[in-house]
């Protein structure tokens, strides 16, 4: 994951490794080069067919009510990342 966020797109990965809620990772845009504070929380989650389910152009994930309100509340943006280990390809 850190290879995709950091060589792909040119941004900060700092993994969180402290047991909580649902933060698996903190990433930082970076704009030229340059570091800009601005954050965004990410799930990390692995591909089962019990969480995801594939619709025409996207997936749906299916997880527990209490992870999404910790989410949807937390005081930055969050994003889920869906990782195939199987297939090597991460969403």
């Amino acid at each position: 994951m850190q290879y995709i966020i950091s060589k792909e797109l040119g941004w900060i990965f700092r993994e969180q490794f402290a047991s909580d809620m649902g933060v698996d990772a903190h990433l930082e845009l970076v704009i030229r080069g340059i570091p800009t504070g601005l954050l965004i929380g990410a799930q990390i989650k692995s591909w089962r067919k019990s969480n995801f389910k594939e619709a025409s152009d996207s997936f749906i994930y299916r997880g527990k009510i209490k992870n999404y309100d910790y989410w949807i509340n937390n005081s930055l943006p969050m994003i889920l990342i869906a990782n195939i280990h199987d297939a090597d390809i991460t969403y």
